[in-house]
């Protein structure tokens, strides 16, 4: 086609030019309906199976060969010939691979408007190929279900039910068990300050499979043996003190714990506890830091 555009026409006889009129219009207006049918095509087609880039070439070819037909108003029939033969070819191969690309977007997204909307009947056997394996495909699915659904019995609905139960119960199951490991914590930890106790509680709640068996251990410990040192379930995550006395509502059963001597005493014990391990640590650092120093000294004298 290259090769054909820059063929420069030998000027023709008026004959000639009588001739190739007809021939150069019917041409004409063949490349008019192409680029009317081209321009529909982008707008039903080519936009919801996302080919602008095929479709852009035969655009352009097309645009091509009706830039050369309105420049040569005065040529010969064997010209006009030429260069409709020529276009045709280039044409007819863009269109192949069109509709390769078509048919691939179009078993993605199978609708019956887009083949009524396609222009060129190759592809459009192709498209509707694919609507009738796709509508049989369907009717056998249907047909399935419809099947299943008229041979289903008392036993498969009851265990289909069990089935949602046991499913959703463990899920349930797992949640709270997350959720009262990590609340254990939080009352394990009562006596620190609260930023240790929220991250405490997270990473309890996020790896909660490794401290099961701990737990598990903890909660039947308890159960069994009441024992101060190691304090109950008290609620969720315990913030604020309440007094026994008061009566239990959701706040305090989430956020609260009693505010007894025992526990009080136990608090008191653990923070001071606590904080003797902390000054351990600081002077461990401090008197290491101190020896390193006088080290250097030593070794500079």
């Amino acid at each position: 086609m290259e090769l054909v555009d820059r063929i420069v026409p030998a000027k023709p006889t008026d004959e000639e030019i009588r001739a190739g009129k007809p021939k150069r219009e019917a041409y004409r207006n063949s490349l008019l309906q192409t680029q009317a049918t081209l321009a529909k095509l982008q707008e039903e087609v080519s936009s919801p199976l996302g080919i602008s880039s095929e479709q852009k070439a035969l655009q352009t070819e097309t645009d091509k060969a009706l830039s050369w037909i309105n420049a040569n108003i005065e040529v010969s029939p064997k010209d006009v010939e030429v260069k409709q033969t020529s276009f045709n070819e280039t044409f007819q191969t863009l269109v192949q691979k069109y509709d390769q690309v078509a048919e691939k977007a179009f078993l993605k997204n199978p609708k019956q408007e887009i083949v009524n909307a396609y222009p060129f009947l190759e592809g459009k056997k192709a498209l509707q190929n694919i609507i009738r394996k796709t509508n049989q495909n369907d009717k056998r699915e249907k047909q399935k279900k419809r099947e299943e659904l008229n041979n289903r019995t008392y036993w498969d609905d009851f265990t289909d039910a069990l089935n949602s139960v046991l499913k959703w119960g463990l899920i349930g199951f797992v949640l709270f068990y997350a959720i009262r490991s990590a609340s254990f914590a939080a009352n394990q930890n009562l006596f620190l300050p609260l930023p240790y106790r929220v991250l405490k509680f997270m990473y309890t709640l996020i790896f909660f499979p490794i401290w099961i068996p701990y737990y598990a251990y903890r909660e039947i410990k308890h159960a069994i043996w009441p024992c101060i040192d190691e304090p109950a379930f008290e609620s969720v995550f315990p913030v604020q003190p309440y007094n026994p006395g008061e009566e239990l509502d959701l706040n305090k059963r989430l956020f609260g714990y009693p505010n007894v001597p025992e526990l009080c005493s136990w608090l008191q014990k653990k923070k001071d506890e606590w904080k003797e391990q902390r000054l351990d640590i600081l002077k461990k650092n401090l008197y290491s830091e101190l020896l390193a120093e006088q080290s250097k000294e030593e070794a500079e004298a």
